[in-house]
């Protein structure tokens, strides 16, 4: 596993290859807050993990358990990676957020385009 760290979220990724080696599962972990100073930082985290983790098809698990908060800037780098992880043939998880993480989601009305479990 691997560790990012900015001033206010931290990030750990794990990679994971699937039984036949078609299809790797990546798991962000975030931690902290995704806003204007940090979102970028977490796109790069992304699409760093993708380009020398997955060599093809890539699951994308963000995990936000512990993840505090997160603005309108780190919703759309979700957003992004979603669309990049469905271009290529994967997909894109967000792992137990919390309720005013939900609650953003809904608002937004974008519970159809990113999947939640």
């Amino acid at each position: 596993m691997s560790y990012i760290s900015a001033c206010k979220t931290s990030l750990a990724v794990v990679a994971r290859q699937a039984p036949g080696g078609r299809t790797t599962q990546i798991i962000v972990l975030v931690k902290g807050e995704v806003d204007v100073a940090t979102s970028a930082h977490l796109a790069a985290a992304i699409t760093r993990v993708v380009e020398t983790q997955a060599r093809g098809k890539a699951d994308l698990v963000i995990d936000l358990t512990h993840l505090r908060f997160i603005d309108v800037s780190g919703i759309n780098v979700l957003m992004r990676a979603a669309r990049q992880a469905r271009a290529c043939g994967g997909t894109l998880v967000l792992r137990s957020p919390n309720r005013a993480v939900r609650r953003l989601l809904d608002v937004l009305r974008l519970d159809a385009e990113l999947a939640v479990e």
